[in-house]
């Protein structure tokens, strides 16, 4: 008998704070939960486990950043405001950050006296920020909703497929169904081989051409991070399209 166990994180959500979001390039509400690291027997757990870290989810672009719990003054149970959140769990935040918020200022009135390497540092910022997200992705085998439609529909059309065979095709019902078959296997492999291209499409590209937005970066800049990251290894720079992110920027604004 072969036992499955070992060790897995487990997350549990604490409340609300408030935090500044450097993909969003401002103050947001933020949910907070405790990381843990806990033994399962297969995949089922007792316990929170031992604490390893915080996590910070952005109710904006739903980012996760790792936390620091202790620097907030409190937490909040429930959603709030946004004013709510600062005054109750940061209320120094707009003076802790206020050389960032001064940057993004100055981003969004007068981007023309921005340095450059200010410039280069804000550009680069969000590329690296989302590339953990899609080195994590392609990791493990990915399952979307479009494989889950996709195979909802063959086995739904594999039990009514038969009866159309006998009516129709009385002669060819075995020839038919094998290829019915061969053709569903293609499709669902394809499903699958376009997964993860989806998943920066509609996960990473969105919320990369808002950060980026502001700053209204050339094809040539882009193409110069993407370069830069493809030499690093990270699969940003090879996977993420530069056609996908331009027709965002152009068709979001």
């Amino acid at each position: 008998m072969i036992i499955v166990w070992g060790n897995k994180h487990v997350y549990r959500t604490i409340g609300f704070v408030a935090d500044f979001c450097p993909l969003c390039r401002g103050i947001k509400g933020f949910l907070l939960r405790r990381v843990g690291l806990a033994g399962h027997v297969y995949y089922i757990t007792s316990g929170e486990g031992k604490l390893v870290g915080y996590q910070r989810t952005c109710e904006g672009c739903k980012t996760i950043f790792n936390a620091d719990a202790e620097k907030y003054a409190s937490v909040i149970k429930k959603a709030a405001s946004l004013d709510d959140l600062l005054h109750q769990t940061y209320p120094t935040l707009p003076i802790v950050i206020a050389e960032r918020l001064a940057l993004e200022e100055k981003v969004k009135n007068t981007p023309a006296l921005l340095s450059s390497s200010e410039r280069q540092e804000l550009l680069r910022a969000p590329f690296a920020l989302l590339s953990p997200k899609i080195e994590k992705q392609f990791a493990r085998l990915q399952f979307d909703k479009e494989i889950g439609f996709s195979m909802v529909g063959v086995i739904v059309f594999l039990m009514i497929f038969p009866t159309l065979l006998q009516n129709f095709f009385p002669k060819h019902q075995e020839e038919s169904l094998l290829i019915f078959i061969a053709l569903s296997l293609i499709f669902l492999g394809w499903q699958f081989f376009t997964a993860r291209q989806r998943f920066i499409r509609h996960q990473i590209i969105p919320v990369l051409a808002k950060a980026i937005r502001p700053l209204n970066p050339t094809e040539s800049e882009m193409k110069s991070i993407l370069d830069e990251m493809r030499q690093q290894k990270h699969k940003m720079g090879s996977k993420l399209k530069i056609d996908d992110l331009i027709d965002q920027l152009q068709n979001s604004n």
